[in-house]
């Protein structure tokens, strides 16, 4: 493995810890990239990997020992004493197989042994599913498979929906019968067996019983294109050194990559793509509460300030102050009214931020039911616990219900007032450019502020008022309804298009104050996530193109 694949390798690695990912699809996405990573790890120049599966006290240690002699991995008559995989190697090889499984018992193979990387592992059908695994991971990283059975335990379903994955790839395999008494019924029972699968084995071996204590006999050969008779160390030493099974080892070597990679782009890519959806639809629901908020109220006094601004730059001397006297007119009116008022109008008292903090007040808690719906939806995402229970207590409808009232502060509007303003202004020069236009603008407003109603609620505009959505009466009603009649007959829009500059505005500023104060952890695991498999993604494609 070249130093720049072994780089990436440590990238793939500290990528998947960042990804976050929960029990189940955590251990399948590690032991799909654990059997990539060693497939990419183990080169061309070391010994055949030979891996020995089989059930629950088959033997499997024992015919191990025999091929290994190294009685590294424990061997019990109750079976099930292997709980991880036991590897030999020539001596050569032992430190750098010990770095490269970590989780496995590595040990040299014994003088004799066959020169093979030796491999047992766990039965494939005890009562631990976590063994199976660790046996179908192995097993499926075998150039030769060596299959144990007795006639005991054969012709088991389970055996047998194991053994169908293992061998359909092409992988080359043996069948041992261990403890058989006769050595037809041994084939007649391995026959049984290898006819229920989708290739045939290269040869079947049978092993005869034995007295407790003695040491274990040579294997015979049953079947196969070397004849009978064969002991199995020397059939091992015939394919070993054969040039057609080192090369189809490799070509399998280099299949099984690209399908583990396909798998895990696979598993991986589908839970990006659930992060993401929901994280879409999150940001989608807050939008539409903040877009309901922003079309709610607008501060048509901004407006109407920004039409005065371009006119008094395009009225003459005799206009402007004409335009001055009724302006301070209006301001004498309304601190009469203040001041002989007991109470002021609803209007008057009305602030821009205090309508749109009851607004969103009351969406939020109208729309709380599809955020919860969608909080269940994120919940339901195989992520580690820790993030998980983050989730679940965002959308807890006590944490809802507070969500609410905190984003009621700091709700300010105050930025998007001054930027608005500019934004109308600059609208307003353009469209108001034909002289004719400016004409009847300019005698309009003088009638506006003229009005007598003015006077009843000008506060709406000195406080940046919000107009006809909020102010159910008064000048806000009627200063609405005639920008609109001038609008039809400038035919630009201007209310319209003043309308869909605020709402752009507000929308924005008030979305970004939903996420950072309504769902903000909830968002920021899905987009951790979703950002962490997708460059989990590319750096299995990276390691692929490094090799």
């Amino acid at each position: 493995m070249s130093v720049e694949a072994q780089s990436r390798a440590r990238l793939v690695r500290r990528e998947l810890q960042s990804a976050g990912l929960g029990r189940e699809l955590g251990v399948e996405v590690r032991a799909l990239l654990a059997a990539f990573l060693r497939d990419a790890d183990v080169g061309v120049d070391w010994p055949p990997r030979l891996v020995i599966v089989g059930p629950n006290n088959a033997g499997k240690s024992s015919v191990f020992a025999a091929l290994a002699c190294n009685q590294l991995s424990p061997v019990s008559s109750l079976g099930g004493t292997t709980s991880k995989p036991h590897g030999v190697i020539g001596e050569p090889w032992v430190e750098a197989l010990e770095q490269k499984n970590p989780e496995w018992v590595v040990g040299p193979s014994g003088p004799g042994a066959a020169d093979w990387l030796l491999v047992d592992t766990p039965d494939c059908d005890g009562h631990k599913s976590e063994h199976g695994a660790v046996a179908r991971e192995v097993g499926a990283w075998a150039d030769l498979l060596l299959v144990v059975v007795t006639p005991q335990t054969y012709s088991t379903e389970a055996l047998r929906l194991f053994l169908v994955d293992l061998v359909d790839l092409g992988r080359p395999w043996c069948l041992v019968m261990n403890v058989a008494g006769d050595s037809e019924v041994a084939l007649r029972q391995l026959e049984a067996l290898s006819g229920q699968l989708p290739t045939q084995p290269a040869a079947l071996f049978w092993q005869p019983m034995v007295d407790a204590g003695t040491v274990l006999e040579p294997m015979r050969l049953i079947g196969g294109s070397s004849g009978t008779g064969l002991d199995l160390l020397p059939w091992l030493a015939e394919l070993s050194s054969s040039e057609s099974f080192g090369t189809e080892a490799l070509k399998l070597r280099r299949t099984r990559q690209q399908v583990l990679r396909g798998e895990l782009i696979l598993k991986l890519g589908a839970l990006r793509q659930q992060t993401e959806d929901i994280e879409q639809a999150l940001r989608a629901e807050l939008d539409s509460i903040a877009l309901e908020v922003a079309k709610g109220v607008m501060p048509l006094g901004v407006v109407l300030d920004a039409l005065r601004s371009v006119l008094d730059r395009s009225s003459n001397a005799s206009q402007r102050g004409f335009r001055r006297g009724l302006k301070a007119l209006r301001e004498f009116g309304v601190r009469q009214i203040r001041r002989f008022s007991a109470r002021r109008s609803q209007a008057s008292a009305l602030r821009l931020e205090d309508a749109e903090r009851e607004i969103l007040g009351l969406s939020w808690t109208r729309n709380s039911r599809k955020l919860r719906a969608l909080g269940r939806r994120a919940a339901s995402l195989d992520l580690e616990s820790a993030r998980l229970d983050q989730i679940k207590g965002e959308f807890a409808p006590q944490r809802l219900a507070e969500a609410r009232e905190e984003l009621g502060q700091g709700l300010d509007a105050a930025a998007d007032l001054e930027s608005y303003r500019q934004q109308v202004e600059a609208m307003l020069a353009e469209d108001l450019s034909d002289g004719r236009k400016m004409q009847l603008l300019q005698g309009g407003m003088d009638a506006m502020l003229a009005m007598p109603i003015a006077l009843a609620a000008v506060v709406v505009f000195q406080t940046g008022g919000l107009g006809a959505d909020v102010v159910v009466g008064g000048v806000g009603a009627l200063t609405s309804v005639v920008l609109e009649k001038f609008a039809a007959h400038l035919g630009r829009g201007i209310a319209e298009r003043s309308r869909q500059r605020w709402t752009e505005l507000a929308q924005a500023r008030i979305g970004e104050h939903l996420e950072q104060l309504g769902l903000p952890k909830t968002l920021a695991i899905c987009n951790q996530v979703a950002v962490s498999t997708r460059q989990l993604i590319v750096a299995l494609e990276d390691l692929e193109q490094s090799q």
